[in-house]
């Protein structure tokens, strides 16, 4: 029995190299092309949506990755979307990531595509046909591609809730001085996005890095939207999140507040602008620094932070004006008419006054544009602001300016407000809360070494009304612009004159421009 025992072990040995033999002659000799019906049957019952495959199937087995290349394929959309396919491609030659998919997580390595074309829409109801299951909402029904190599391609996007229409052409570029090394991929895009016109233009590496965590991708790109344009360059490290920007911009537009659909935090209404400066992005942090800007004919610089973690975008930062035009700041500041009036009244010297405060008549003086409080729970922020020079008009003596900007949950804050105002100072704090409509403001300002002659430059003062003023201001209105907090506002306004002469018509003119 014994002696049997070494004919058996070489019996099965024999048996195990013909099996090890006929396999390998099967893979070298399968035509994958039998499973391309299996495999459009296995996809269409697990999406609900045909794949056909018209062309040729080859696969090339490895480990980690095995490569599969396919032509002529195509895939339906769902019943919903308006476009019969979701994408066509005349070849597809792509590396399968083998332990990914032995946990039934569909990822590819590298995808080559030859003529694309893909049409990518979201429906109303939060839908989104590029979602695998049967009902387009599982975000972890995707098939996950770190890289995308192409040769002339189309795509296409549509999202009717956000009123945005996109078509793309992308195509490949052989600069004369890269000889045989790969093409870059170049792109125009048009369309709409959020209802605003949209037109870009730009260039990028040859291999496109959707989920590249690693590697970064180099990026020249042109875009117009609405009157907002911007150019940027340098690179972004996975392009389906952006996990990483570094990129130089310059961006031009005819109002910061119509950054909003762009960026989704809200800026205030601004004349023209333009600026310049190294945009940064890691984790939940944006950062914009080292920045120029100008507006209307002001200009500034500084530096900006964004953090998104919170449940509000967090806004941070310095701002520095050379000069600062109050006429840029409209909605805040307002501008006012000629001063009109008569020779002042005599009064007596060093007298003090606790006034209580009304508005029988406005003035154009006091601004009418309507803050936009629907916006301020976009963001929180705390901002410093400096104004080393102010140009502004004759009649308002504001010299220069540094304030403390705070929102929290829309409550607006300025403290401290510290202004140079005809030799002296007003400092004090601000507080506007737009959780209410209208806006409920208070005012705690305090008004020190006032000059009279510098504070009413267009008005003729007597040699005995030239001294100064100290003032305290606290008052609390509501209203959604300056003049309708004013016209309902509700204190006390005490003013000393401690030299020369103080007339009713200088309070009243006090009354307005010290506003």
């Amino acid at each position: 029995m014994l002696a049997l025992l070494p004919r058996v072990a070489k019996g099965l040995a024999y048996i195990g190299a013909a099996m090890a033999i006929l396999i390998l002659m099967l893979v070298i000799f399968f035509d994958w092309n039998w499973l391309r019906h299996p495999v459009e049957r296995f996809v269409t019952e697990k999406t609900g949506r045909a794949l056909i495959i018209n062309g040729n199937l080859s696969v090339k087995l490895g480990w980690p990755s095995t490569r599969i290349q396919v032509a002529d394929v195509s895939f339906a959309n769902p019943a919903w979307s308006k476009q019969p396919l979701m994408f066509t491609v005349k070849r597809m030659d792509g590396d399968i990531n083998l332990p990914a998919l032995l946990k039934r997580n569909f990822n590819v390595f590298t995808v080559n595509l030859t003529q694309p074309r893909v049409f990518l829409e979201q429906n109303p109801d939060g839908r989104k046909n590029w979602l695998l299951d049967r009902n387009q909402q599982n975000e972890n029904a995707t098939v996950k591609i770190d890289r995308i190599t192409l040769d002339n391609g189309q795509i296409s996007y549509t999202d009717t809730r956000l009123n945005t229409q996109i078509q793309a052409t992308l195509s490949t570029r052989q600069s004369l001085t890269q000889g045989d090394l790969p093409a870059d991929i170049t792109f125009t895009a048009v369309g709409k996005f959020k209802g605003l016109p949209l037109t870009a233009t730009g260039s990028g590496g040859t291999v496109i890095a959707l989920n590249d965590e690693i590697t970064p991708y180099p990026l020249d790109v042109d875009i117009s939207l609405g009157r907002t344009h911007l150019h940027a360059a340098g690179t972004a490290t996975s392009l389906s999140r952006f996990s990483a920007v570094d990129l130089n911009i310059a961006l031009k537009g005819t109002s910061l507040d119509q950054l909003y659909p762009l960026i989704g935090i809200a800026l205030p209404r601004s004349p023209a602008y333009s600026t310049k400066g190294h945009l940064q992005h890691s984790a939940d942090q944006w950062r914009y620094e080292k920045f120029t800007a100008h507006t209307g004919k002001s200009d500034l610089s500084g530096n900006l932070q964004v953090d998104s973690a919170a449940k509000r975008p967090f806004l941070k930062g310095n701002l520095t004006f050379q000069t600062l035009d109050l006429a840029d700041l409209g909605s805040p500041i307002g501008m006012s008419n000629k001063n009109k009036g008569k020779a002042p009244d005599s009064s007596s010297q060093r007298t003090t006054h606790a006034l209580p405060v009304t508005t029988a008549n406005k003035r154009d003086v006091l601004p009418e544009l309507p803050f936009r409080t629907e916006r301020w729970d976009s963001v929180d922020a705390d901002v410093k602001i400096q104004a080393k020079r102010i140009q502004r008009a004759r009649d308002l003596p504001i010299e220069n300016l540094v304030a403390h900007v705070k929102m929290n949950n829309a409550i607006l804050t300025l403290d401290p407000l510290i202004f140079g105002v005809a030799g002296g100072t007003l400092v004090g704090t601000i507080t506007l809360d737009g959780q209410h409509d209208p806006i409920q403001a208070k005012v705690n300002i305090h008004a020190r070494k006032i000059q009279l002659n510098q504070l009413f430059p267009t008005i003729k003062l007597t040699k005995t009304s030239i001294g100064q003023m100290h003032g305290e201001f606290n008052l609390s209105g509501t209203g959604n612009a300056v003049d309708q907090m004013l016209a309902s506002a509700n204190g006390r306004v005490s003013l000393v004159g401690d030299v020369g002469t103080t007339t009713k018509m200088i309070l009243e003119t006090a009354g307005l421009h010290l506003w």
